[in-house]
């Protein structure tokens, strides 16, 4: 049996909001593990660091997060846009994210991420 998704739209914003799984035969719970939140941080022209309320889990780093700045992905790594690290070093759980660049006052900055389980 094929899996499928539904998007769950905000009309007003047209942008999705959210992903539902739907429960699979021989018991899925159809519950999504990712979490969408603005990253915490003040956005002023200066500050480049922002952080998650939670712990990204970076088993698999391409499936792990996705940062958006106004609506748009950003790609992750040296060089890019962003990087994702450990605020309390290594071993301790990835929490931030340093943009290559300072978002502006007005700026959007979102992160859907799967949590540490």
């Amino acid at each position: 049996m094929a899996k499928h998704k539904h998007l769950v739209l905000d009309l007003e914003r047209c942008d999705v909001v959210g992903i539902a799984l739907p429960a699979e035969a021989g018991g899925g719970t159809g519950t999504d593990p990712r979490i969408r939140e603005d990253l915490q941080g003040t956005i002023n022209s200066v500050n480049k660091v922002f952080t998650t309320l939670s712990y990204i889990d970076r088993t698999d780093p391409k499936k792990s997060e996705w940062v958006y700045y106004n609506g748009i992905l950003m790609r992750e790594g040296v060089g890019n846009d962003y990087v994702a690290s450990e605020s309390g070093g290594a071993g301790t759980g990835y929490d931030t994210i340093t943009f290559d660049f300072a978002p502006k006052v007005g700026d959007s900055l979102e992160i859907i991420y799967i949590p540490v389980p």
